[in-house]
């Protein structure tokens, strides 16, 4: 019997349908992403999905549209963190407070340091150095 064409006709059944497979777990995984409120869990998230990919069959376009959902997290995580600063920086009063809040912003700066890089804490500390020049000219 002639079975190339059966062959070929399920090869290509079988490829459309892993696509919307793969393509599903991106749509769960985006799902789970947007629910993640820390970079760490985020980064956990995307790592195990990387490794099991090559399994999974992921495309290189998929691959990189994984990429692209974490890059998107992370940036609006970083924007979400970013103005939770700026609110607390605002109702802060006076020296004391804002080294205290200082203190422990630091510690999660460095934590975090390996997800969102260095520009990301210059920025936060140029934060800071304005609300105490703020609060420094307010005592005056």
């Amino acid at each position: 019997f002639f079975t190339e064409d059966y062959e070929i006709l399920l090869e290509k059944a079988f490829e459309r349908r892993m696509v919307e497979i793969t393509d599903l777990i991106l749509d769960r995984t985006q799902r789970r992403m947007d629910l993640i409120k820390d970079f760490e869990n985020l980064y956990k998230l995307l790592s195990d999905l990387v490794e099991r990919s090559r399994d999974i069959g992921f495309s290189p376009e998929q691959e990189h549209r994984l990429n692209d959902l974490y890059e998107m997290r992370k940036n609006t995580l970083k924007r979400e963190k970013l103005s939770e600063i700026e609110a607390i920086l605002e109702s802060i009063l006076d020296a004391q407070e804002l080294k205290k809040y200082w203190e422990s912003t630091k510690w999660y700066l460095q934590g975090n340091r390996r997800f969102f890089g260095t520009e990301y804490e210059l920025l936060i500390a140029q934060k800071f150095d304005a609300e105490n020049i703020r609060v420094s000219a307010q005592k005056a």
